[in-house]
C-alpha cells in the first residue's frame, strides 16, 4: 500500500468518526426530549421552557424536531471524503424536499418561541438568541437554495453547509448544558445564554475553517490542472 492509499484510508476513518459525531449531535435533542418526557410523566423533573412548549403544542414540536433531524441526517450522509464537499448535486425534487425540511424546522422553531413565551422559565437573552439563530438558519437555507437554482453550486454547498451546522447547534447546546450542570458552572440568569453562544461560535469557527480548507484545495487542484494543460 503506497502513501496515497494510506492517506485515503486515513481520510475514510476520520470521515466515519466525523459522521458518527454529527449523527450523535442530530440525535441528542430527540433523546433529551424523550428523557424529559419520561421525567415529567413520573414527576421527577422540574419544568423548563421546552417542556412547556411541547405540552402546549406537541404536534408542532414533533414536526420541528423531525424536520431538523432529517435535514441534518441528509447533509451528514452527503458529506464526502475530507468533509469538504457533497457526493453529488441533488435533483430538483430532492433539493425542494430538503429545502422544505430545513425551512420548516426554522419556521416551526420561531412559531414555538413566539406563541409559547415562558419568561419565568427562560431568560429574555436566551429567547432573543434563539430567535436570531432560527432567522439565521432560515436565511442561510434560502440564500443557499437561491444559489442552487441559479447554478452556483459551490456557493450552494457552502451556504447549506452553514445551515446544516446551525441546525446541529441545539445538540451541542444540550450536551454543553449537561456538562455545565454536572461541573456546577453556574452564572445566574446568563448560564444557558452563554452556553448557546459558546456552541454557536464553536460551530461557526469549525464550519468556516472547513469551507476555507475546501476552497484552498479546489484552488490547488485548479492550478495543478492548469500546469498540466500548459505542458
Amino acid at each position: 500500500m503506497n502513501l496515497i492509499d494510506l492517506n485515503q484510508v486515513r481520510s475514510q476513518k476520520y470521515l466515519i468518526v466525523f459522521k458518527a459525531l454529527l449523527i450523535i449531535l442530530a440525535l441528542t435533542p430527540i433523546f433529551y426530549a424523550s428523557f424529559r418526557l419520561l421525567g415529567i410523566a413520573n414527576g421527577q423533573v422540574t419544568f423548563i421552557a421546552s417542556d412547556y412548549r411541547f405540552l402546549m403544542q406537541p404536534i408542532i414540536f414533533i414536526i420541528q424536531g423531525a424536520c431538523t433531524f432529517l435535514f441534518c441526517i441528509y447533509w451528514t450522509l452527503q458529506l464526502s471524503t475530507g468533509f469538504k464537499s457533497m457526493k453529488k448535486i441533488p435533483s430538483i425534487k430532492t433539493a425542494v424536499l430538503v429545502f422544505t425540511l430545513g425551512f420548516t424546522s426554522g419556521v416551526d422553531n420561531i412559531w414555538l418561541l413566539l406563541t409559547t413565551t415562558v419568561p419565568e422559565l427562560e431568560s429574555e437573552l436566551l429567547f432573543n438568541i434563539k430567535i436570531i439563530h432560527s432567522l439565521t438558519l432560515i436565511g442561510c437555507i434560502i440564500y443557499g437554495y437561491f444559489n442552487f437554482f441559479i447554478g452556483k453550486h459551490i456557493a450552494y454547498e457552502n451556504w447549506l453547509f452553514r445551515s446544516f451546522s446551525l441546525a446541529l447547534i441545539t445538540g451541542s447546546y444540550l450536551l454543553l448544558n449537561t456538562m455545565f450542570h454536572v461541573l456546577s458552572l453556574e452564572f445566574p440568569n446568563y448560564t444557558n445564554a452563554l452556553i448557546f453562544v459558546i456552541a454557536w461560535v464553536t460551530h461557526l469557527m469549525i464550519t468556516e475553517w472547513l469551507i476555507e480548507k475546501r476552497q484552498v484545495k479546489r484552488m490547488k487542484k485548479s492550478q495543478f490542472g492548469s500546469v498540466l494543460m500548459s505542458q
